[in-house]
Parts: structure tokens; C-alpha cells; sequence
């Protein structure tokens, strides 16, 4: 009698980190930890059709465990439907995805126009001052009529009548998703029937990117990762001050937008080098369990003379499985050593060292 073998589900997807290993539940948008001592284990277990493994036990138990979380099921029969993998292959049919720009800098209607031309499903736009209902308006009869699908706005906190108003301007055009007001009194975070949310900040955005979130469950993210960087592929800027870059935070610029094509800018080898810096080939990222759901950063980074450097604002060390202000953390240098020449290279004896302090592993 054929007995019941165990499948894990074709949405969720295993990833490995040095210390640490993830299983992606892209379904319920959520992540499960899987000791790393276990995962390899597990992967074996799976790829060889269920075959007697070491340490059968503890894999009988974390299988039980899966399929309490609802990763995956025993079957006799399995369902290709539930079961069949994730195609990892990424395309975009769009020149540019997504621009940050900021309005009081260029012309909105011919910026909104190049854009629509580079096929741009997604705006961000920034102002260095409070905006009022006229701006709202403005900025609605620009893309009401376009191709642009999402419009976020961040502009400096007042306590005027904007939070009024926002409901009737989504309700009016629902390209607009999200509201960021900084220098807040408080930071808060409200949600609207149309916008996904009006966040108040205390802090200034100029000290870091605003993301809604850093990490990210999802397929089209993922697929992105293995290929390319998640945040600068196809991402346009223009800055305060109307110069063209892969983002503000960047001083390097390709021209002024008032002498310089978008689309000949986007052509240029050098500006899309910066797409192809995917997770896997950076310093401690590679290294990273969260790498696939990451949003990366590459304006700040622990060497500026290194393309492939770590981001310098990640407070999470891959190597202990532990965050910044957490009890037992140590940063990322002191889990091995960095020279131009190797990049960042574990110290395994050091790693394992540390982790048996921390976990008490062997």
C-alpha cells in the first residue's frame, strides 16, 4: 500500500541563510523559521522523494509542524494544482516602474507625459513644504487621465484641513495610495476607506528612504530578487533640484531635467548597471535568510567605493540571527573580516564561536 508522503505547498519556497533558513509562505504573506541544522535536512528530505534521512525524528516533528502552519500536507495523490513550483523567471513590460519626483522642481504635465511614454505605473511625489487642497487638486488633474496607477505623496505635517479632505480626493481618483506628513508632533499611522494610509512621522525623510514596508512577502518581489535590485531596478529620480538620478539620495546625477531626455537617460549602460546589483552578489546580504523579501539599499553602504558593499543602515547580523538592541548582538564586523580584493568573508570559526554563546549551539 502506498504510503503518504509529505509535500510542501508550490507558493511556499525555502530560502537558506548562513545561520539561519526561511521558508517564504507567499500565500498568507508571512515567513517560518526552519533551524538551519534542519533545513538542509528538510531540502534533502524533499528533493528526494521522502526518503529515510538523518536525524528522522526531529524531521518527522518539523513536517508535523508544517503542516499545523499550513505549509504544506501528506498525500497520497498529490494535487498539482497545490504542488507546482514557482516559475522564477521575471519580466516587466514597462521601461521605468516607478518615479520619485519632486513637483515643485519640474513641469507636472510634461513630466506626467515622458512618464506615461516609459510606460511608469507608479509616482511618488515630494515637496519640502506643507501642501493644501490646491496642490491635491493639481496633482489629480494631472494623472486623473493618465496611465500612472498609484500616486504616494510626502510633504512636511500641518494641521490644516488635509486630513479632512483626503477620503473626497481618493474617493475623486484612486490612483492616490498613501500619505506621508513628517515633522508630525506624533507619529500615526490612519487608514482611509480609499488611500491605504495617511502616516504621520516625526522624523524628516530626508534622513532615510520612506518605505511602507522593508519586507515584502510576495511573488513578484521575489522572482525580482534572484535577478535583479529590488530597489533601484527600473526607478527613476528627480531630484529637488531637477536632476535626473537612480534615486535621491545619490549624488551622482545624468543631466538636468530641463536639457536631458528621460528616455536617454534610462538607455545609458551606466544608469542601468544598478539594476543588475541583485541580493545574492552583496557583502552579508547573499548571507541573509531575508535577502528575497528585502528592500535594498544602495545609496548607503559600509564602502561607497564598492558597488556590492552591505547597506550600511541594515541593523540585522545574518550570521547570529540577531537585531541591533537585541541581548547577545554583536555587529556584522565581528563575525569575520573585509578587504577590497574579497569583499566581506565569514570567520566560521568566530561564527561558531559566537553562536554557541548566544544559542548554545554545537
Amino acid at each position: 500500500m502506498e504510503s503518504e508522503k509529505f509535500e510542501l505547498f508550490g507558493d511556499c519556497i525555502l530560502c537558506h541563510g548562513y545561520s539561519n533558513s526561511l521558508i517564504y509562505d507567499f500565500g498568507n504573506e508571512e515567513y517560518y523559521n526552519v533551524p538551519k541544522k534542519m533545513s538542509s535536512i528538510l531540502e534533502l528530505y524533499l528533493e528526494n522523494n521522502n526518503i529515510e534521512v538523518k536525524d528522522q525524528i526531529n524531521i518527522d516533528k518539523l513536517l508535523k509542524e508544517l503542516v499545523k502552519a499550513k505549509l504544506g500536507l501528506y498525500t497520497k495523490s498529490p494535487d498539482r494544482k497545490l504542488l507546482l513550483n514557482i516559475n522564477v523567471i521575471w519580466s516587466h513590460p514597462w521601461k521605468i516602474s516607478n518615479c520619485i519626483f519632486y513637483p515643485d522642481s519640474v513641469v507636472m504635465d510634461d513630466i506626467i507625459s515622458a512618464l506615461e511614454d516609459l510606460n511608469c505605473q507608479n509616482i511618488q511625489l515630494r515637496f519640502n513644504r506643507s501642501i493644501g487642497i490646491s496642490d491635491l487638486v493639481k496633482i489629480s488633474d494631472s494623472i486623473i487621465n493618465s496611465s500612472i496607477k498609484t500616486c504616494e505623496i510626502l510633504s512636511k505635517y500641518s494641521d490644516q484641513v488635509l486630513s479632512a479632505c483626503i477620503n473626497e480626493i481618493c474617493e475623486y481618483n484612486k490612483r492616490f495610495r498613501r500619505f506621508f506628513f513628517y515633522g508630525s508632533p506624533i507619529n500615526e499611522s490612519l487608514n482611509y476607506m480609499c488611500a491605504k494610509g495617511l502616516n504621520s512621522m516625526q522624523k524628516s525623510f530626508d534622513i532615510c528612504c520612506i518605505h511602507a514596508d522593508y519586507f515584502s512577502i510576495n511573488i513578484p518581489l521575489f522572482t525580482e530578487s534572484q535577478h535583479f535590485n529590488t530597489c533601484l531596478n527600473r526607478k527613476l529620480c528627480i531630484d529637488k533640484d531637477g536632476y535626473i538620478k537612480n534615486c535621491p539620495y545619490m549624488e551622482h546625477h545624468y543631466g538636468h531635467i530641463s536639457n536631458t531626455k528621460i528616455e536617454d537617460v534610462i538607455a545609458l549602460p551606466e544608469f542601468q548597471k544598478w539594476w543588475h546589483i541583485k541580493k545574492d552578489d552583496i557583502d552579508v546580504c547573499k548571507d541573509c535568510e531575508f535577502r528575497h523579501m528585502c528592500t535594498d539599499c544602495r545609496a548607503f553602504i559600509k564602502d561607497p567605493e564598492n558597488i556590492y558593499s552591505q547597506p550600511s543602515k541594515c541593523t540585522y547580523n545574518p550570521y547570529i540571527c540577531k537585531w541591533e538592541g537585541e541581548e547577545g548582538y554583536v555587529p556584522v564586523e565581528e563575525c569575520g573580516t573585509y578587504s577590497r580584493e574579497t569583499g566581506f568573508v565569514p570567520d566560521k570559526k568566530k561564527i561558531k564561536k559566537l553562536n554557541k554563546q548566544i544559542w548554545g549551539d554545537e
